[in-house]
């Protein structure tokens, strides 16, 4: 293969993954704005209202982005039920979701909420850890 062909090549290549780059980029950038402007149904608020005392004081604007935050973690993280669960329902995953957002609420939203937090491990009641080289301590499910 000739020089001329193989810088070419190169080129080519670098110049590909650039556009692929940019445009997986502003991809996931849009999908995250869509996300994050959507709200909560009214039978799903009344769920919140129910389970999570603070969403149903927060003024409107507040509430508003916490809709967007809540549809993004849940859209972005799994939930695995553990310790003899059998599901973990939509209204679990909605309060877990909110309660977790709430946190980062008065936070500029650049990139995914929680983003080293892939999965959530979900139990039916209090469970019980012994770490290596530390006494056993009881965490609530």
């Amino acid at each position: 293969m000739s020089p001329s062909v193989a810088i070419s090549l190169i080129v080519t290549t670098l110049v590909c993954s650039i556009i692929w780059v940019i445009w997986t980029n502003s991809r996931a950038h849009r999908a995250r704005r869509s996300l994050l402007a959507r709200r909560l149904d009214s039978a799903q608020r009344k769920k919140l209202i129910r389970s999570v005392a603070l969403y149903g004081q927060l003024p409107p604007p507040l509430r508003d982005k916490l809709d967007g935050l809540i549809h993004l973690f849940l859209d972005d993280k799994t939930f695995e039920p553990c310790g003899g669960l059998a599901e973990v329902t939509f209204e679990m995953r909605i309060t877990i979701a909110a309660q977790a957002c709430i946190l980062i609420l008065g936070q500029e939203c650049k990139k995914l909420p929680y983003p080293g937090l892939r999965s959530i491990l979900v139990y039916p009641d209090a469970y019980t850890v012994r770490e290596e080289g530390q006494s056993t301590s009881v965490r609530l499910g």
